[in-house]
């Protein structure tokens, strides 16, 4: 980086076990230090801030129970070869860049999770970077291979893929686009969690040796869930615009952008059929196909009117491209075969409109950065509803989910949107709870967590509300009224966020055992944004809700003072702030409180 500030953090063999590297505060980069070596003994952590760059220029070691965490929204760049690195590497939220002779070679493996970024440039020196040893896991994370502009085109070798959740991306940038440049995956390819997979890359994706593509050489063992259905792999997109496949040519496999759509009408649909919609259309009679794809030019809208019919789509992919709006509407059923879940993968908005309904209690699983409206009248029935990308926003009907809704990946923002005045639109079956997880980026900043949206006079009953690492109820509107059986989070440092609150009208009830006094101590992992106070257990008023417990902010000190300063003249009510400078009346678990004090002030009199 030219004309950069430099930090020479003097960190010559680096060898402290379990040590946090904070260095980049003020500094466009920081050198670790001058071609010395870091030697990785335990857990070292490095944080990275957005828009500033740490540069490794010497090499890295360490052996198998070494671990390298790399956290934030910076950049840490690899310059030097490392080949005695054996450990684990984590890249969560930031990127690890390597370039120039930067490279690790033996039996390492490197994950990529919580939206982070594994860069590997070939440019300006053309290296192994990984030199097909070294494992490579995404979950939400994206793997980056930039070729070199030099005659005749560029490979890295990978050893081990796992994809083990979330929405993930591979990104292949050539330089030039007369040359090739490949990833050869030389070892096992694994997925699990319903992970997805885009492909993206700035040239033509084919099976041609001479061209961009993904390729696994003979005998390297794929995991089943890469295996065709019709064709198409239904959880792999290329570039948001198409379905990936795989080609053989003699004993090699490539990972290629399907090149055939069906786009003519319904009546010759067939279970084979990779249709492509271009214009609306009502079906005619009950069709099954493979996968649906809607696409246009600009923003038109195409609706495929269901009719009254059911819809089989046998891989359970759907596909949005483009800017279009897009629609599956009218009466009528849409369901997969085999029990796959559907994938839809959103890259623009999709609306599920009419009372026509998803069947069959598959898992939903959503990619891609559009919305998916729910506003049919319909209920919906899924088993597990894991929103990766983007956001479910349902305005009408109801969804029943038997096991659980998972809002988020652990990268960016992701929202489950609940309609207005409604009670319970979220259910499961034969009476019970619903579960919801919300799995939001810890490393990022404010806003890249997963959220549960109240819109406003809306009554949500749950058996389980689980926070991973972070998230945020938002409570919009007012009047809203979220009960929890449980509130639960994965360890002591995730973050549950309250966003808009209203003390007069909002309510966020725990449930208790009849008679408990003793309350979770989970209250310093809880706040209400624009309250400073801590929060605080109370009872509340509500009829026949006796066994649960009110989370309420505590009001700011110019409030007590208000507080008192009523009592004082003997007041009943006290106005206090509420959203958006709103007054209110003071309600729930502080109307005792203000009882309580006010008896002490008279048997001070």
């Amino acid at each position: 980086m030219q004309n950069a500030e430099c930090l020479d953090a003097r960190l010559s063999n680096f060898k402290s076990p379990n040590a946090v590297l904070a260095l980049i505060v003020g500094f466009a980069l920081a050198v670790i230090p001058a071609r010395a070596q870091l030697v990785i003994s335990g857990t070292h952590t490095i944080k990275t801030t957005k828009g500033k760059v740490v540069e490794i220029d010497g090499p890295i070691t360490g052996n198998a129970s070494s671990i390298l965490n790399i956290v934030g929204e910076g950049r840490v760049d690899l310059s030097a070869a490392s080949p005695d690195f054996i450990g684990k590497i984590f890249v969560r939220g930031g990127e690890l860049h390597f370039h120039h002779e930067g490279k690790i070679t033996n039996y390492a493996t490197i994950v990529v999770e919580n939206g982070g970024i594994l860069n590997l440039e070939e440019h300006p020196v053309d290296v192994d970077r990984i030199g097909g040893r070294t494992s490579i896991t995404l979950s939400a994370g994206t793997l980056r291979y930039v070729g070199n502009p030099k005659e005749g085109g560029n490979g890295e070798g990978l050893g081990s893929l796992h994809l083990i959740g979330g929405a993930n991306v591979i990104d292949i940038v050539t330089r030039n686009e007369t040359d090739r440049v490949s990833l050869i995956l030389h070892k096992d390819t694994k997925r699990e969690n319903e992970a997805t997979l885009n492909v993206t890359t700035n040239t033509s994706f084919t099976a041609n040796f001479r061209k961009t593509h993904i390729r696994w050489n003979a005998g390297t063992p794929i995991d089943k869930t890469f295996e065709l259905v019709g064709n198409i792999i239904p959880w792999v997109t290329v570039g948001g615009k198409g379905w990936g496949s795989i080609i053989t040519d003699g004993d090699t496999r490539y990972l290629v952008a399907l090149d055939q759509y069906d786009t003519g009408p319904d009546n010759e649909w067939n279970g084979m059929s990779n249709v492509s919609l271009k214009k609306s259309i009502n079906l005619n009679a009950n069709r099954t196909i493979n996968s649906l794809r809607f696409e246009s030019e600009g923003t038109a809208k195409l609706s495929l009117n269901l009719n009254g019919k059911t819809l089989e789509i046998g891989s359970g992919g759907i596909l949005t491209t483009g800017r279009g709006d897009y629609s599956l509407s009218g009466a009528g059923r849409i369901t997969t075969s085999a029990n796959r879940p559907i994938y839809i993968h959103s890259y623009s908005n999709l609306t599920i409109a009419g009372s026509s309904q998803f069947t069959g209690s598959r898992n939903l699983i959503k990619s891609g950065s559009g919305s998916l409206f729910i506003n049919s009248t319909a209920r919906h029935y899924f088993h597990t509803m894991r929103i990766h990308q983007g956001r479910v926003v349902v305005n009408k009907g109801s969804i029943e989910a038997s096991d659980r809704i998972i809002v988020g990946d652990g990268a960016g923002r992701d929202e489950l949107v609940l309609p207005k005045k409604s009670k319970d639109p979220i259910v499961a079956p034969k009476g019970g709870l619903p579960s919801i997880t919300l799995n939001g980026n810890p490393y990022g900043p404010a806003g890249d967590e997963a959220v549960l949206r109240l819109g406003g006079g809306t009554q949500q009953r749950l058996k389980n509300l689980h926070i991973e690492n972070r998230g945020t109820i938002d409570f919009a509107g007012t009047g809203n009224i979220l009960f929890l059986d449980e509130l639960s989070f994965n360890d002591a440092k995730a973050k549950l966020l309250i966003r808009n609150w209203d003390d007069g009208s909002d309510y966020l009830l725990v449930k208790r055992n009849k008679g408990d006094k003793a309350v979770p101590p989970v209250l310093g992992q809880i706040e209400f944004e624009g309250y400073k106070g801590k929060v605080r257990w109370a009872r509340h008023y509500l009829k026949g809700y006796d066994d649960y417990w009110q989370i309420t902010p505590v009001p700011e000190p110019a409030t007590y003072g208000a507080a008192f300063a009523a009592l004082g003249l003997g007041l009943v009510a006290l106005r206090r702030r509420g959203r958006g400078g709103r007054g209110g009346t003071v309600r729930s678990g502080w109307s005792c409180r203000f009882a309580r004090a006010k008896q002490k002030l008279a048997q001070r009199n």
